[in-house]
Order: C-alpha cells, then structure tokens, then sequence
C-alpha cells in the first residue's frame, strides 16, 4: 500500500512558522518590566508624559528589529488597550499620557506589583531611600571586577564631580548620589527644595507661554537626561505647564548656541546669516529644506505637499538641536516665527534666551517683489504680527534681566546689538 503524503502542517511546524507576533509582544513586555523604575523616576517632577518620553525611556527602540520604530510599539500598547490613548491639555499643544494612569498600566501589563519599587531602606549618606533591588544590584557590582572611574565595593562613581552647566561650575563633595548600573532618578530631598525656593523663590522661572507662574515642580536647568544633578545651582521652581512644554530643552549656550533669523519672505535671511556664522555653524533653513526635497525645482518647491514636508524637517531638526548637549553654533532660518505645535515659537525663543535677529527690509519692498499668492499671504501674516528688532531687543532685555536674577546669566551676557535695516 503507497503512504498518502500528508500536506497539513503539524503543531510543531505551526509554531516554527510564525513565532513573530508572540515574540515581539513577549520583547515589548519584557522591555517594559526592565525599563519601568526608569520612566517612574525619570518623571517624578511631571503630571503627564509625552510619547517622546515614553519611547526613550522605555527604551522601546530596542523592540524595532521586528519593526520599524519604537514609536510602533507604543502604538501597539495603546491600540491593545494597555493604556489610554493620549489628550491634549489645550488647543494646538502635543498629545500627552497621564502620568499615574500610564504607570499602573505599565505595572499590571508587565506583572509588576507596586511593591517592587517601593524603598525599604534610608542611605543615610545619599539622604534618600534605596530599594532592596538596589541593595541586591550593589553586592553584584562588589563581586564584579574594577572598572576605570567606579568604585569596586559599592559600584559608585568617584565621589568628586566637574559638573558643565553652561555658567555653573561646580564639584559635588562627599557621596552625592549612588550609581549601580544604570543611574535610577530620586525625589529630590525637600531640603534641597527648601533651599531652592529660599534663594530663587517659587516662581516658574520659564516663563513659556500659557505660563501659570507658581512653582509647582522642581526643574533641572541642566536636563536629569544631560547628567545635571540635584543641586541647589542646578534646580528651579517651574509650573506643571511650562515643565511638560521644555521637553529638555535648554537655555541657550547651556548645550547649543541658537541665533534665529527671521523675517518677511523675499527677504535675504540666508545671506544675513551667513555673514556671522563659522565655519563649523548649523544651518537650519526651510527654504533650504523645501529646494532639497524638490531636488531644484521652483514650481514644485512652491506645492503644498513639499512645504508641508519641508516645515516637518525643520521641526524635527529644530526639536533635537533644541535639547543637545553638544556646543554647536546653531542658526534657524524661518519666516514665520509659529508653527501648528508652536504656535507662538517667537515667546518660546525669548524664554530659553536665543539670540534673534529681525531682517526687515520694508513692506513696500517685499509686497513689490513677491511673485505668487502663497508668499503674498505669508507676508500679510508677517506684518500682521508686528514683530521688529527693536521690540525683540526688549523683550530679549527683560527676559535676561530675570535669568540674572534667578542666577542664570551674568550681566555681561547679554546678546550684541543686531544690524540695523
């Protein structure tokens, strides 16, 4: 008797076929449970969190060899139901998580109990609480061979700190705060807090707009994710507000040097800018964006599909040079200072102290050489703003006059007159 061949898969053969769906929700699981202490600590002084924020400390791109972006897995959280789908806390402004609803979430998907993070023990050193997990991490780096800059009983770094923060300098003394192999962020002592508010006071010292003024968190001036540390020099009174709205960025010249340009289309902001950068400068340019993407071509630089791309790239380019800790010289180059997630960007500048500059040539001369309907609109809402250099020069003025004050700025700080035109 012939065998008949057999041509349905088996179980076994099943399960070799298409082990991929359960294995990438059994890496975002285990993703999550590694990296959830992290994210709760790392956002101790917020009331939400932004997708952003979610993905890099959650570490979420670690899970992208089976897709494309970490973003991915994020969305797949929210599309399973394992956390809310984010709101937005005012018109025009980014979509955020609740803070204490997304970590419950968390734990229970990942099979945490709250317990596990909860501390048992003081550091009487530290001046903070340290968990058992914590304790069981030291006596594992006690056993483990030295390492160059750590301290072979207890995983430390050395005690002795030169701490860059754009203007303050100073050397953390004594055991300032215990390392193990990954630094876990602490609630900040409330006698530091005491002291910050006794000097600087509790007011928000951002002052970004839709500010409500009261100091209702602490924020690191040099970013928790830049290595600032938890100092008195280092920490300032800011509103749940405008404390969501940084997103790590910084002031300027405390990572990236920043000078905005701007000014009514037609005019030449490229070339003004030109003139003062070095030779190792940034250019961040939409113009340039817009040429690029339409590979030289006018007509099509002019569709609205290659603007909408090209104001996406500026964005973005903006966005992650605004929170760098590297000393670039940056220029932006952009006509309209608002966009759709910044609608007053000219404010946001004035609070992280950029250096801006206003090319004006006239409005007789730009509405006289403007060659379609598109410029001719932009140029409208340009001169409908009312933005010149002189009321920018106050507003600069008045802005670094308060930095002096909560004593972030020296008086010899302030930006160089601009060009007049």
């Amino acid at each position: 008797m012939i065998p008949v061949a057999d041509y349905y898969r088996t179980t076994q053969a099943k399960r070799r076929r298409s082990p991929g769906k359960k294995l990438y929700d059994r890496e975002i699981r285990r993703v999550v449970r590694r990296n959830l202490d992290r994210l709760e600590h790392d956002t101790q002084t917020t009331a939400t969190v932004t997708r952003e924020q979610l993905v890099n400390l959650l570490e979420l791109d670690s899970v992208a060899s089976y897709r494309t972006a970490g973003d991915h897995a994020l969305q797949k959280l929210v599309h399973d139901g394992v956390l809310a789908a984010p709101r937005r806390l005012f018109d025009g402004g980014p979509k955020v998580f609740d803070r204490a609803d997304t970590l419950k979430a968390l734990r229970a998907y990942a099979g945490r109990e709250r317990g596990d993070t909860v501390c048992a023990a003081v550091d009487d050193t530290a001046g903070r609480e340290v968990s058992g997990r914590e304790r069981s991490d030291d006596a594992t780096m006690a056993r483990q061979p030295a390492r160059p800059g750590l301290d072979t009983v207890r995983g430390q770094r050395l005690p002795v700190q030169d701490i860059r923060s754009g203007g303050i300098h100073e050397t953390m003394e004594g055991e300032a705060m215990r390392r193990t192999h990954k630094r876990r962020r602490q609630v900040i002592d409330p006698r530091i807090r005491a002291e910050v508010i006794a000097k600087w006071g509790d007011r928000c010292w951002l002052r970004l707009p839709g500010c409500t003024g009261a100091g209702e968190e602490d924020d690191h001036i040099v970013p928790w994710s830049h290595r600032g540390v938890d100092s008195v020099a280092n920490i300032r009174r800011a509103c749940k507000h405008c404390n969501a709205m940084r997103q790590d960025r910084v002031l300027s010249g405390y990572g990236a040097t920043i000078h905005c340009v701007i000014g009514p289309p037609t005019a030449d902001l490229i070339g003004y800018a030109t003139d003062y950068m070095r030779y190792d400068s940034v250019m961040v340019a939409h113009s340039e964006f817009a040429r690029v993407l339409s590979c030289d071509d006018d007509e099509l630089a002019g569709k609205k599909a290659v603007r909408l791309a090209a104001a996406l790239a500026w964005d973005a380019a903006y966005r992650q040079l605004a929170r760098t800790q590297t000393p670039l010289d940056v220029w932006l180059i952009r006509t309209l200072p608002r966009s759709r997630s910044h609608p007053d960007m000219l404010a946001e500048w004035i609070a992280f102290d950029y250096d801006i500059h206003v090319v004006d040539p006239g409005a007789e001369q730009v509405f006289d050489t403007v060659d379609n309907a598109a410029d001719e609109q932009i140029a409208r809402q340009w001169y409908a703003m009312g933005v010149t250099q002189a009321t920018v020069r106050a507003r600069l003025a008045q802005r670094h006059a308060q930095l002096v004050q909560l004593g972030l700025r020296n008086e010899t700080t302030a930006h160089d007159d601009s060009l007049e035109w």
